[in-house]
């Protein structure tokens, strides 16, 4: 009945569609449970993380060519902290 009266979305069109409102924290939080859903790499998953990611934050991020998440999500929390402590 889900699929015929539209329930629940496609795990990857959620991470495809999630994109950073709020704090980082939160973005990262919401983002590890779509991901967890979603059937993909860790490299896929990178570059859903980098594309909803605030542009303040992201353009920093991609600069520094982080290979994991892991990575991803030092360097953008350390950007979030530069950027509030301006």
């Amino acid at each position: 009945m889900c699929c015929r009266f539209g329930g629940q979305k496609d795990p990857l069109e959620e991470l495809k569609d999630h994109k950073q409102m709020a704090d980082l924290e939160t973005y990262i939080q919401e983002f590890d449970i779509l991901w967890n859903r979603a059937e993909m790499t860790e490299r896929q998953a990178l570059v859903f993380f980098l594309g909803g990611l605030k542009v303040e934050i992201k353009n920093m991020v991609k600069m520094f060519e982080p290979k994991t998440l892991y990575q991803a999500y030092n360097l953008a929390k350390l950007q979030e902290n530069t950027i509030s402590h301006k």
